[in-house]
Formats: structure tokens, sequence, C-alpha cells
């Protein structure tokens, strides 16, 4: 029982420490990834026309063309009403600083024989999440929806072990998923995994009733949006459109894939050996893949970004590096990773393919830290990741230090 204590009191104490660590950048108004300041910057207004009242509000974000979901706008702008920016703003921290706990949560879930130590410092890794921190901190959506889809992946576990008719377990995984995609869009493709997990098992009836319920909760999204196109007269608005090309956005989607794939694979200590093993023998198959992505790219436009592409993108642009090679490289690795680790099973493929549709509009590696770490650990059905888990082959040492690395340069890159 004293050892049991210890162990709660001093994981208390380090989770507390990361805790501080926000509290700190909320001090210093961190914004190392870059567009949250601006973020804020450009959503404040709409925040005030809602603290006036829903109507001017609603007709201020129609009017303006602003193609996002208004309902982390009206939330925030009544908490500001009652509590104040200070509150909200610390309220805010406190609220994203679960989504770790949380992660911890589906981790022990999925892992329940694996060492709690090792999965809870697993999830901290959060916290080095230069978008995460920057999210806390400038008050912007996208932590808020992470929670609600991290709570959706909690009670989507449960009801998969669950052969019963709909319960209240349905109800709140469903509900949960309406929240995230209501506060960003993107995650309403989501739904698409979960019912095909419940069709997996010939769950028909099942699925049938929680697209009802899903209709449901939509009404609200699809009369927001029938004004909004007929406001706007069907046209499509976006001011921050950075590029139109779906096959350059791609492959900027791969690449912020491999930076998150690479550490978790190459830093596992038994598993750098099936890489090898599969370059050796897939030789023929990754040179058509290389020489094929090669020619694509270069006789392809590729428009040079302002904004967005992601870490890799930048260093690439940093550095002046061939960019049909090292996409070509970049789409290698990636295929490579994903063929190992996704097991063959078309479920898996499907959830890759709900990640890579979620930002082939526009490229932010925002979308994807953490919700590419928390999709990979837990939805994700792959014998090779639970081994790394399960087996603790993954150096967290190593892993760390390419998290903080990458903190420490996001900072000083928008310094």
């Amino acid at each position: 029982m004293i050892k049991s204590s210890k162990f709660f009191l001093n994981k208390s104490f380090i989770y507390f420490l990361f805790f501080c660590s926000l509290l700190v950048s909320l001090i210093f108004q961190e914004n190392s990834s870059g567009g949250s300041r601006i973020d804020h910057i450009i959503m404040e207004p709409f925040i005030d026309h809602f603290k006036l009242n829903l109507y001017e509000g609603i007709k201020y974000f129609i009017n303006s063309g602003q193609v996002h979901s208004p309902i982390f706008y009206i939330v925030i702008a009544n908490l500001k009403n009652v509590f104040g920016n200070h509150i909200v703003s610390s309220l805010y921290l406190i609220i994203s600083s679960t989504l770790p706990l949380i992660t911890y949560n589906l981790l022990k879930t999925k892992f329940s024989k694996t060492d709690k130590n090792y999965l809870f410092y697993l999830s901290l890794l959060i916290f080095l999440s230069p978008f995460f921190r920057s999210s806390a901190v400038w008050l912007t959506n996208d932590n808020l929806a992470l929670v609600f889809f991290a709570l959706s992946i909690k009670y989507f576990f449960k009801i998969s072990n669950s052969n019963s008719s709909i319960t209240k377990n349905h109800f709140y995984c469903f509900v949960f998923l309406a929240l995230a995609a209501y506060i960003r869009q993107y995650y309403a493709i989501f739904i698409i995994y979960y019912l095909v997990c419940l069709l997996e098992k010939k769950h028909l009836a099942k699925s049938l009733q929680i697209l009802l319920i899903n209709f449901l909760l939509s009404i609200p999204c699809i009369i927001y949006y029938y004004l909004f196109y007929k406001s706007n007269n069907l046209i499509f608005i976006s001011s921050t459109t950075v590029s139109t090309s779906y096959l350059q956005n791609l492959y900027l989607v791969l690449s912020i894939f491999l930076f998150y794939l690479f550490p978790f694979f190459i830093f596992s200590i038994k598993k750098i050996i099936p890489i090898v093993d599969f370059l050796k023998k897939k030789v023929l198959e990754l040179v058509i893949i290389f020489f094929l992505t090669y020619f694509l790219i270069f006789y392809f436009d590729f428009t040079e970004l302002n904004f967005g592409g992601g870490a890799i993108y930048k260093v690439i642009k940093l550095f002046n590096l061939n960019i049909p090679i090292s996409f070509s490289l970049i789409s290698l690795f990636v295929y490579s990773f994903l063929k190992i680790s996704l097991d063959k099973k078309y479920i898996n493929y499907l959830l890759v393919l709900s990640l890579l549709i979620i930002s082939l509009d526009l490229v932010y590696q925002k979308y994807y830290d953490p919700l590419l770490f928390i999709v990979f650990f837990t939805l994700i059905k792959s014998n090779i990741i639970s081994e790394i888990i399960m087996k603790k082959s993954l150096n967290l040492v190593f892993v760390y230090v390419f998290f903080i690395l990458f903190l420490f340069f996001a900072n000083i890159y928008y310094i």
C-alpha cells in the first residue's frame, strides 16, 4: 500500500511539473506553433461579436465567410462574459492539460498488461507538443476538439468490447465525437471508422441506430451551413487558402507522417531490424515508388508555401534541398513504416486514409500533433506497435530528447 501510494505521489508530482511548464508558457505567451497567436488575433473579433449576443455573433460569422464552426467561439464568449479573460485562459489551460491524462487512460485500457509507469511517461509526451502548448496558451479550439475526440475513443473501447444493444457508452462515444466535430469539422470523418468497426461485428441494426443518432446530432450543423452557403451565394470563401493542389498537399502530409513515425520506429531498440529486412526484401517495389513519386513531383508545379507545410517542409526550404528527391525519399520511408505497422488490415488503412483526407485542402502540422500520436497508439490495430509498447522496446529517453529538441527549435524559429 505504501509503495502504491508513493508511486501515485510521484506520478502526481511529475504531472504537476509538466502542468507548471504550461503555466510558464502562459506567462511568457509561448507561440511555438507559429500560427496560434495569429489565429487568436484573427478570431478575437468573432468572440467580441458573440459577447454582444448570439444573433450578432452568427451574423458576423456568416457574413465574414468564416468556414469554421462557431460553437467554440460562442462558448468562449459566454465564459468571458461571466468570468473574464484571465480566468477563462486559466480554465482552458486546465482543460487542455487533461488530454495527456485521458491518453494515459486510453493506453492503460489498450495495453492493460504493460507497465503503467512506462505508459504514463509515454502519454506525457503530449506536453512537449508545440501545437498543444500554443493552443493551450492562445485559446485556440484545437485542444478542446482533441479532448472530446479522446473521450470518444474511451467509450469506443467500451462498446468494442461489448455485444449488447445500444447503451449509454454508444451514446457517449458518438456525442463526444460530434462535439469534437462541432469544434473542428474534420473529426466527423472518424465516424466512418467507428461504424465500419461495428459492421465488422455484424451489428447492422446498431449501426443504423447510430446513424440516426448522428443525423439528429448534425441537424444544427446542417442548418448553419445552409444559412452560410446561402448567405455567401454558395461560394466557398477562405482567406487562408495556401494551395489548391491536392497532390502537393498529399506529399506534405506524408512528410508530417514521417516526422512522427520516425522517432518511434528508429528509437525502438528491437524493431530497427524488421525495417532493414523490409527494405532488403522490397527493393524493386521501393524503387518503383521512388521514381513514380519523383516523376510526379518533377513534372508538377510544386508551389512554394508562405504558411504551413510542416516541419520537414520548412527544413527542406531552409537548406534549399531538392524537392523531388526529398519528397521521393519521404514517400519511401512512410510507405515502409506503414507497410510494416499496419499488418495488412483494411481497418488500419481506413484510419490512415482518414488522416490523409483531413487536411488535403490546407496542410498545417497542428492538425496532426498530437492527433497522430493518439490515433497510432490507440485506434491502430497493429501487432508490431503493440509489441513495441508491451515489451517496452521503445527508448523513451531518445524519444523525449527528439521532442524536446523539436519544442526548443520551434520556439527559436518563431521568436
